[in-house]
């Protein structure tokens, strides 16, 4: 149901394209993990813009990556791994991945704590974790950017995809308490809205 929507949902596939686009601009080259990969939109569109990276999609259903699986086969995408599995234990190797991100699945973690201590241990040294997730609710300048960028049909959509998925969605004030609780793990963190409808949370390993 979620990868139908999402494949006819302008909305959430710019989401994953924007996401896909600052993957690409942070790394040239070594392993990004897409944490939730689900229908595998982000996979897709950076092993196809970059072969020199070593994309993995982790999800911990199995049909989501059986749809991945089929939307890689359709772009003939060679460069990217799925794996059926838990972020709250992976079979990765430590200090193995250059950056992760989980685009709009932060909120399916059943215990963060513990997805953040898998992550700390299968980063490499300078590692990055982006967790993007639905603003709580849509700023003048998300709006701005919606109504910029969509038909008239598109933007009576957005606010009711916003309101459908509104029990995940977080603010910025609580992106900043959940890093707060990281900060003597990760010697870097940051949280920030975006101009389109997301909070975007960054966690580094030094």
């Amino acid at each position: 149901m979620y990868a139908c929507l999402a494949k006819r949902t302008p909305i959430l596939k710019d989401f994953y394209d924007a996401a896909a686009e600052e993957v690409l601009k942070k790394l040239s080259s070594g392993t990004v993990l897409d944490v939730g990969t689900g229908p595998g939109y982000l996979p897709t569109k950076v092993a196809l813009s970059n072969s020199c990276l070593n994309v993995l999609g982790l999800d911990i259903s199995k049909d989501m990556i059986r749809i991945s699986r089929k939307k890689l086969g359709e772009n003939h995408v060679e460069n990217v791994q799925l794996i059926v599995g838990d972020i709250e234990k992976t079979a990765l190797a430590d200090e193995s991945v250059d950056l992760a991100v989980a685009t709009l699945s932060f909120h399916h973690w059943a215990s963060p704590a513990r997805a953040f201590e898998e992550l700390f241990r299968i980063l490499k040294q300078k590692g990055e974790i982006w967790i993007y997730e639905l603003k709580g609710k849509l700023t003048p300048q998300s709006k701005a950017w919606i109504k910029r960028n969509y038909n008239i049909i598109a933007r009576a959509v957005a606010p009711a995809i916003m309101k459908m998925e509104g029990g995940h969605a977080i603010t910025l004030e609580q992106a900043e308490s959940i890093l707060e609780e990281y900060k003597g793990k990760f010697t870097q963190i940051s949280a920030q809205e975006l101009e389109l409808p997301l909070v975007k949370m960054v966690l580094i390993k030094t």
